[in-house]
């Protein structure tokens, strides 16, 4: 969500399982933007098979009021009922190679028409 709809690590982090829907035979991604205010945005083809092989492989549709992305437990390797953080998400993306690219405006993670 943050690299193919532009959404903040706040935004994305704060969405729930229910804000992934659909609509008009197209899928979007409901967020909650800056100061409370609700956007609903359709979704990048590549984002939405994304989302959904991740709420079917995760099994994250029985629980549609909980959050979209979740802590990992260590031992298990399940997915807990904890929402992410966005300093974890924040994290995340340092470790994997964020801080390892001396440009700091590309990521090597994003496909060229990106960077």
């Amino acid at each position: 969500m943050l690299f193919y709809g532009g959404a903040r690590v706040g935004e994305a982090v704060n969405t729930k399982v229910e804000d992934f829907y659909t609509k008009h035979g197209r899928r979007w991604v409901r967020l909650e933007k800056r100061r409370g205010v609700m956007s609903c945005e359709p979704c990048d083809q590549e984002l939405d098979q994304l989302l959904a092989a991740y709420i079917i492989g995760a099994d994250l549709a029985r629980d549609p009021k909980g959050a979209l992305f979740r802590t990992v437990n260590r031992i298990t390797g399940e997915l807990t009922q904890t929402p992410m953080t966005s300093g974890y998400v924040s994290l995340m993306v340092r470790k994997r190679g964020g801080d390892r690219n001396p440009r700091h405006n590309q990521c090597p993670q994003l496909p060229d028409r990106w960077n």
